[in-house]
């Protein structure tokens, strides 16, 4: 029998995701493990590995904060089983929803910028390693964190909001 990975093992890499750290925290997806996020979708620890460098790369002091896990079994909710795209692996088994703040900074003293998102983690049935990771963020709060961007953003975000469609955020 699979012994599933602790959530709070994870949240903890994650809390501590570091270049030096990295290597621990992709350990805990599967070797063909598909991470997806509002601009990229990459198959396999190296690929996922990559973008975590990136962000390293070209993001300051870039961390995640106030993570927070729930725990939904494979088979208390056909919807939530559902909701993971199959991939070579096949179905999803346990999934895990994270809710996490990002924070960063654009360029050394810059305004520190956060993010609110949440990731999937749908974990393999037989190995218990993550094989499916979907993170769902608003990108739009990316884009203003850069000042080239960030007028355009918040014009778009208050035009819309004026419509009476869509209310905006405090």
């Amino acid at each position: 029998m699979i012994t599933t990975p602790s959530p709070n093992d994870f949240l903890q890499a994650a809390a501590n995701l570091g270049p030096q750290t990295l290597d621990t925290l992709v350990a805990r997806y599967h070797p063909q493990a598909r991470f997806q996020d509002p601009f990229q979708t990459v198959t396999g620890r190296d690929a996922i590995a990559a973008v975590y460098r990136g962000m390293f790369a070209n993001l300051i002091e870039p961390r995640f904060t106030d993570l927070a896990v729930a725990v939904v079994p494979a088979n208390a909710s056909a919807t939530a089983t559902a909701t993971a795209n199959e991939n070579a692996l096949g179905s999803p088994g346990p999934c895990w929803a994270v809710r996490w703040v990002f924070r960063f900074r654009v360029k050394p003293g810059s305004p520190e910028q956060a993010i609110a998102g949440t990731s999937w983690l749908w974990l393999c049935p037989e190995t218990g390693l993550i094989q499916d990771h979907q993170d769902h963020w608003d990108a739009s709060e990316l884009f203003a964190a850069f000042p080239a961007l960030g007028w355009a953003v918040r014009g778009l975000k208050k035009r819309i909001s004026a419509s009476g469609h869509v209310t905006e955020k405090t």
